[in-house]
């Protein structure tokens, strides 16, 4: 298991970037990558490979940033384990 810290500045409250393509999310929350083979779940894309958690802390509107963790699993049962979820 690997754990990332993360900051993306610029950021308007919409979750769009001010100077690049792209978005995040600015709620606070939990965004998981669910499906057993990991990834998003579309063959051939490798746009988030693996599983992972991303937890986001929200948005901070007073410096433009939105931060949070990403937990990098080695495999399913690792984050489901994690999750205290069955998998009966």
């Amino acid at each position: 298991m690997k754990i990332e810290h993360w900051t993306h500045e610029n950021v308007k409250p919409n979750g769009t970037f001010l100077y690049e393509d792209g978005a995040v999310n600015t709620k606070i929350g939990i965004t998981m990558s669910h499906p057993v083979k990991g990834g998003c779940s579309i063959d051939n894309c490798h746009c988030s490979d693996g599983h992972w958690m991303c937890i986001s802390f929200g948005y901070d509107k007073d410096n433009m940033k939105v931060s949070g963790v990403t937990v990098w699993f080695d495999n399913h049962l690792e984050m489901m384990t994690l999750l205290g979820l069955n998998l009966n």
